[in-house]
């Protein structure tokens, strides 16, 4: 772990009182990751025994370094719920606290050694385990339980439920605790024949093709082992496959189903929905948990932009999202990337004469950086569309994020062409108007009467027209080289 970048980065977080789980954790809502690891007493703990007990477990992992980590450690948040609220409690017994020291810190330190923040055994009623090297620490197999739950920041505390559907809770007191995980976590099921639809990530968004590769995630959320179900995949309410499953899950445990892609899907808006019946050849007990429905868009008039990403040695900090120009709702989105220095791709389907707003963020705030002198090795991003370049970001200008604007040429357009490259945005606009490609070009801003009320001519191959002196309105931005003339339409709303 970048011990150094790290510190600044839960720093920050402390001082600005910040409380973020936008960064590259396990996704809530996902499964917990079972573990065995023993406490620096000795003792054995497994995190699915108590999950299988009903509780709900928190789990702190901090660094015997971190100041943050320390602070709140001695606020006593979980110390409170683990004495109101553990295997003793004296409120109830529904929940257990584990701490795991996540950065190998030895126990001298964990005592109160030199480069610890303070001695955080006395007073710790709760397991506290190590990641060093045994017998004092679980060694390689405490680091494997850390990098399975994709720690990127200390502390990072989680909330698991029964169901091993895990969640970020963060820095709360006592009483938040509690009130967080009897909101997000069901209680134990009763129900024997019960399975879940629990995910699916397919189809989604917009496709300028219309094939899809579905995908579903169930579970079961019976007490009696699931065997068989029948699951059936509509699109826009007409059944197009049965499927007849058989395995073996454990309640709670979870399983890939297998789908076929869907073909020749006409444009329009549909919806494929995933229904499960009979369990074990038994009626559900709980109909409310057998279906997912996924929107999506077939547009065979967009154009497909294609996405690069290259990333550094440490691809788990790095997510992205995209957004229509001037808007707040991401289109398409990613993250929780786990191989270095990999080019992972995908192709977008986006509406040609659009502008988008491409954003992407690290985790640590070093940005796809490898920190030494050599930039061969550093992450990217590339944009593009018809062999013409969109939109690049070094990975060594990201920091904590850093977000960049492109436009899709319309459909019929020489991408290579100045009609294909212009961009006007954002449309409308409030404060000021952005020109892109449009390196020693003149460049008009002319109003609906005729009248021109701004030039610029050699322009940069980026200029900015402030609308200050503008009323709201429609006005064009005209741009003509020695060979081409382009004029794109802009409303102005202050």
């Amino acid at each position: 772990m970048k011990k150094n970048l790290l510190t600044l980065a839960i720093s920050f977080l402390a001082i600005t009182g910040i409380v973020s789980t936008s960064f590259a954790q396990l996704p809530n809502g996902s499964i917990a990751p079972n573990w065995t690891l023993k406490d620096i007493n000795g003792t054995n703990y497994t995190l699915y025994d108590y999950l299988n007990q009903g509780k709900k477990v928190i789990i702190d992992f901090s660094a015997v370094w971190c100041g943050p980590c320390w602070s709140y450690h001695t606020s006593g948040a979980l110390e409170g719920v683990y004495n109101s609220y553990g295997p003793t409690g004296t409120v109830n017994q529904t929940m257990m606290v584990f701490f795991i020291e996540g950065d190998e810190g030895t126990l001298a330190q964990l005592n109160g050694g030199s480069g610890s923040q303070g001695n955080w055994v006395t007073g710790t009623p709760y397991p506290i385990i190590a990641t060093c090297a045994a017998p004092d620490g679980n060694g390689s197999t405490g680091l494997a339980t850390v990098s399975a739950y994709n720690i990127q920041y200390f502390p990072t505390v989680y909330t698991v439920c029964p169901d091993r559907t895990i969640y970020e809770s963060g820095q709360l007191t006592t009483s938040q605790h509690y009130s967080f995980a009897n909101s997000h976590c069901a209680a134990l099921t009763t129900n024997v024949n019960d399975v879940k639809a629990f995910s699916s990530t397919s189809p989604a968004g917009t496709y300028c093709v219309g094939n899809v590769s579905p995908n579903l995630t169930i579970q079961n959320y019976g007490t009696a082992n699931l065997t068989s179900c029948t699951i059936l995949v509509k699109l826009d309410g007409t059944t197009m496959q049965t499927i007849n499953w058989t395995g073996n899950l454990a309640m709670y445990e979870v399983a890939n189903i297998s789908i076929n892609p869907l073909t020749n899907i006409p444009d329009g808006n549909h919806t494929l929905s995933f229904e499960l019946l009979d369990p074990n050849g038994q009626t559900d007990e709980n109909l409310s948990n057998n279906t997912i429905n996924n929107p999506f868009i077939v547009n065979s008039n967009g154009a497909v932009v294609h996405f690069d990403l290259y990333t550094d040695v440490y691809p788990s900090e790095t997510s992205w999202n995209l957004k229509v120009q001037g808007t707040s709702t991401i289109i398409a989105e990613g993250g929780n990337y786990t191989s270095g220095h990999h080019h992972y791709t995908e192709d977008w389907c986006l509406n040609p004469g659009t502008c988008y707003t491409f954003t992407i963020l690290d985790s640590y705030g070093d940005g796809m950086n490898n920190n030494s002198s050599s930039t061969s090795d550093d992450g990217n991003v590339t944009i593009t569309y018809g062999g013409q370049t969109l939109a690049t970001i070094a990975g060594a200008t990201i920091g904590s994020s850093k977000s960049v604007n492109f436009c899709v040429p319309s459909v019929g357009v020489d991408p290579n062409s100045l009609n294909g490259r212009l961009m006007v945005y954002p449309n409308p606009a409030t404060t000021e108007i952005n020109i892109a490609n449009v390196q020693n070009a003149t460049i008009q801003l002319i109003d609906m009467l005729g009248n021109v009320l701004y030039t610029k001519t050699a322009a940069s191959d980026n200029e900015i027209v402030s609308t200050s002196q503008l009323v709201n309105g429609t006005y064009f931005v005209k741009v003509t080289t020695s060979n081409e003339s382009v004029s794109r339409k802009v409303i102005i709303t202050k």
